[in-house]
């Protein structure tokens, strides 16, 4: 009986690993697409500003305003990501500070389960008397 409870709730656990690898599968699919087309989409852009900028000025001056205006963008997500934390990252706990004296430790655990077992015994006795 109890293989046939295993059975089904390995099954379960397994569909729903399914189930989140499936939509993994899906979001990184769509991220893809998407970087794929922003990146298409930045060569038009830039072709057309090119292009733009070739009519009302050289084409060295063309090329400095593009690769100044990247340049500055690339600036600015470098900052913006060395100043904030993206997405949810959750950090584990600091561990406890290891005990400078471990004999302090044991002793401090001694009295504690001393005290423990005598409150046991007063509530014992406390319970007998009524």
């Amino acid at each position: 009986m109890w293989l046939v409870w295993l059975l089904g709730a390995s099954n379960h656990m397994f569909s729903v690993i399914k189930h989140n690898i499936q939509t993994q599968a899906k979001r990184a699919a769509l991220g893809l697409s998407g970087v794929v087309l922003l990146t298409v989409g930045i060569g038009f852009l830039t072709a057309a500003a090119w292009m733009t900028l070739a009519m009302l000025a050289d084409n060295r001056i063309a090329a400095l305003i593009l690769g100044a205006a990247y340049f500055g963008l690339g600036l600015i997500f470098l900052a913006v990501s060395k100043s904030t934390t993206v997405g949810h990252s959750h950090s584990a706990p600091p561990p406890p500070a290891p005990q400078s004296d471990p004999i302090a430790g044991m002793t401090a655990a001694f009295v504690q389960g001393l005290n423990a077992g005598i409150s046991a015994r007063h509530r014992r006795a406390a319970k007998h008397d009524t």
